[in-house]
């Protein structure tokens, strides 16, 4: 449109996730890491910088409003951010101290065993520029519940449960259809998807 090139002659080449992300075992003990971090055996997953983007504050309302009816603690993955004190606050007032695991930054190596045991990968951003975490936890075969909004639904086409980031009371509503899921299509998803994109470009 501002370069007057053909539509026919653009192409879009997406992102892709580090090949370690995959669901295979890369060596790491799982069990040891979640020792290292306090994780438990059941657990849904975030992975991103504590930020308001992120929406962490809506996940951990959701989180509250359905913690007696679902077994798994909510493990948050990511360095503090802009604003993370009001996150904290937030875990505080809704007596999630017990149920919520902080992470702070996890190495790859370690990350991937963490995505790989999750029942249920989490991103509720707002804004997204590409979001290579939901992209991350696909490619380790990890259910996916995800924003509507911005680059999410193209990043995850129809490989992942999309929900209204705002709408907390909905928000976690899916984890009961989710979970459990033999999501091995997952990986082959995304990798279709960037291999496709590679070729035409």
């Amino acid at each position: 449109r501002l370069t007057d090139v053909p539509d026919e002659r653009v192409f879009v080449v997406y992102n892709a996730a580090d090949a370690v992300f995959s669901p295979s075992s890369n060596g790491v003990d799982p069990a040891a890491v979640r020792a290292r971090y306090g994780i438990p055996e059941r657990y849904l997953l975030f992975v991103g910088v504590l930020e308001p983007r992120k929406n962490v504050i809506g996940l951990l309302e959701s989180f509250a409003a359905v913690r007696d009816r679902i077994p798994h603690s909510l493990v948050l993955a990511g360095r503090p951010g802009w604003q993370t004190r009001a996150v904290f606050a937030a875990i505080d007032r809704l007596r999630l101290r017990d149920r919520v695991v902080r992470t702070d930054y996890v190495p790859p190596a370690e990350l991937v065993a963490i995505y790989r045991h999750a029942d249920v990968f989490v991103y509720p951003s707002f804004y997204e520029g590409f979001g290579m975490p939901v992209l991350e936890a696909m490619s380790c075969g990890v259910p996916v519940i995800t924003s509507n909004r911005s680059a999410l639904p193209e990043v995850t086409g129809d490989a992942a449960v999309l929900v209204a980031p705002e709408d907390r009371r909905a928000l976690l509503e899916p984890v009961g259809t989710v979970h459990g899921l033999a999501y091995s299509d997952g990986g082959r998803v995304v990798r279709v998807m960037v291999l496709r994109n590679n070729a035409a470009q």
